[in-house]
């Protein structure tokens, strides 16, 4: 498999510590025409290796939605999804629950970058 193509636009940048999984990843998910309404959705979280094999760190762990009409949502990092210093690409799936319609956020060729550095 091949790594993200370089055209892909990098939206939000994050440099987080291995190990620490006390703050969640919060993120207020818009489209760009505002924030999306998650009312009746489910949110999922992907993040995979920034590299050429693109190994899954995560492969969907559902996320907490904080606020449904101003699409905040926040995930709660597991042990293994910060235990290896490495950079990756994220990005959230909402489910709308009535019609199993999905959505990428970011869409199209974007994604979030995540570094992860060893604690100093």
């Amino acid at each position: 498999m091949a790594a993200v193509p370089s055209d892909w636009e990098v939206t939000r940048r994050s440099d987080l510590t291995v190990g620490d999984t006390a703050v969640p990843y919060r993120a207020a998910l818009n489209n760009g025409d505002g924030p999306i309404d998650l009312s009746g959705s489910t949110v999922s979280f992907r993040m995979v290796l920034l590299s050429e094999t693109l190994e899954v760190k995560i492969g969907g762990d559902a996320c907490v939605i904080d606020d449904a009409a101003n699409g905040l949502v926040h995930y709660e990092w597991n042990d293994v999804d910060v235990d290896t210093a490495e950079v990756y690409a994220a990005w959230f799936i909402r489910e709308d629950n009535s019609t199993g319609a999905t959505e990428r956020i970011p869409q199209g060729e974007r994604y979030i970058r995540i570094r992860f550095a060893e604690a100093l």
